[in-house]
């Protein structure tokens, strides 16, 4: 299950977008027009949930993986094997 988390981790092309986006809101002039200062900080938003949506399910799945395994330890061991 932890392997299928990994590979639909946050896409890099998501991630180089966020650093896009940081990069331009760090500029001087970002603010000169706010609507679409706006917009970038609505997308960077966005992306952030994302982004830690995705982590929140990758460490919810490594949990599982856990607790899968120690059941199955749990149940081997009741069995006496």
């Amino acid at each position: 299950m932890l392997e299928t988390a990994r590979q639909f981790a946050f896409r890099p092309d998501k991630l180089e977008r966020l650093t896009e986006l940081e990069t331009l809101s760090s500029a001087s002039q970002f603010w000169d027009d706010p609507a679409a200062a706006q917009q970038v900080m609505q997308e960077m938003e966005g992306l952030r949930q994302e982004q830690t949506q995705w982590r929140q399910w990758q460490q919810w799945a490594s949990d599982v993986d856990v607790l899968l395994e120690l059941a199955q330890e749990n149940e081997a061991a009741a069995l006496g094997e």
